[in-house]
């Protein structure tokens, strides 16, 4: 086994400090001491560190001890450094800026983007970039990373958008989007394919450990996390391409379950907003909905065991097409009323540009640390 260099051991500590005051929120040197088992002086210097930084801040607090002195209070500073986070969507590009603490201080929502071309988009991105960065400086904050949440297939070891649906033929092909904007901004970027930025978020905010995902939007999406760790990889996991039971026999979960799949295919000249507002005169286009969404949650929980399923997207504020037949459906596959087994949560404002900041802030901590250490 390699040896840990004193540099390495240092970041580690750092990042043992942070993560212990974030889940406190707040707490005295002391009790960092007591629960991570670091040395008084790693506690020491550690703080003053990250209070440097801007990572945590501190306050005197409490009663005075017997040489007159107060304990600091130490907590995560939500005002200093700052992340952005932003979900490229083909209906639209999405913005948010948190701080360390996971908290949203600005977000932002797109509109339908129109191009077809892979520069004029790349443009829409940097300008969304862009406008956020101008946010952070207002607020005299430092940006620490970038997280990017996409939609298609993604290669997220090595930043690369393989293919994102509606453009020109081999106009987005193997983008290498975290480079790009890497060397754009000069900061650490983290790609992440949306689902699984959704799911990390959901997590967040509702206190899960584990959970299967399906994010029903003009797309479909799909993520799963067992024992704490989100599963992915290119292509991997990819409930679009599951086939259900249809009315004339298989078809892709993506037929059912996507305002794509399900209505746009059949009305072309109709965009995902128009059927949104309109959703009474295309709730036929939907009849099979339910039943997909049964038959694929059947599978998943034969698959994972897992009894919390959030059900995100635009698509999913639809309850009543599909809530009913899908319960029925998971009950008559498991001969047994599985679904009262189960924990639905409904969430149609879905945040995959939050959850893409929340994981830029684990995974560029220890590159921010060695950098403002040199």
């Amino acid at each position: 086994m390699q040896k840990k260099s004193l540099a390495e051991v240092r970041i580690q500590n750092l990042i043992a400090i942070y993560r212990f005051v974030l889940q406190k929120r707040y707490c005295t040197k002391r009790e960092i001491q007591q629960s991570t088992f670091l040395s008084w002086g790693s506690i020491s210097n550690g703080v003053r560190e990250l209070t440097e930084m801007g990572i945590l801040a501190a306050e005197e607090k409490g009663t005075a001890s017997s040489r007159g002195r107060y304990a600091d209070t130490v907590f995560v500073d939500d005002k200093r450094v700052l992340v952005i986070g932003i979900d490229v969507l083909r209906s639209g590009i999405h913005g948010a800026l948190l701080n360390l603490k996971a908290e949203a201080v600005y977000e932002e929502t797109g509109r339908e983007i129109q191009d077809t071309k892979r520069e004029s988009f790349l443009n829409k991105i940097f300008l969304t970039i862009d406008r956020l960065q101008v946010e952070a400086k207002k607020r005299n904050a430092v940006v620490m990373a970038i997280g990017c949440s996409i939609s298609g297939i993604v290669d997220s070891q090595k930043g690369i958008s393989r293919y994102l649906s509606g453009f020109a033929e081999k106009e987005w092909v193997d983008v290498p989007l975290a480079d790009l904007l890497r060397q754009r901004y000069q900061i650490p970027v983290f790609l992440e394919h949306d689902p699984q930025c959704v799911l990390y978020h959901e997590m967040e905010k509702w206190g899960k450990d584990d959970a299967v995902l399906i994010r029903m939007g003009q797309g479909l999406g799909f993520a799963v996390c067992l024992d704490g760790h989100i599963y992915a990889g290119e292509g991997r996991y990819e409930l679009s391409f599951f086939r259900v039971n249809g009315p004339k026999g298989p078809i892709p979960m993506e037929d059912v379950a996507s305002l794509w799949g399900a209505s746009m295919k059949k009305h072309p000249s109709v965009d995902a907003e128009y059927i949104l507002e309109h959703f009474a005169d295309y709730q036929a286009d939907y009849e099979w909905l339910g039943k997909g969404l049964g038959e694929a949650i059947f599978n998943l929980y034969c698959l994972f065991h897992n009894r919390n399923v959030f059900l995100t997207g635009p698509l999913s504020a639809k309850k009543e097409c599909y809530f009913d037949s899908m319960r029925k459906t998971i009950d008559e596959y498991a001969n047994y009323p599985l679904s009262q087994t189960l924990n639905f949560i409904v969430d149609p404002a879905d945040d995959a540009a939050s959850g893409a900041a929340m994981i830029a802030i684990e995974r560029s901590l220890p590159v921010f640390l060695k950098k403002e250490n040199k």
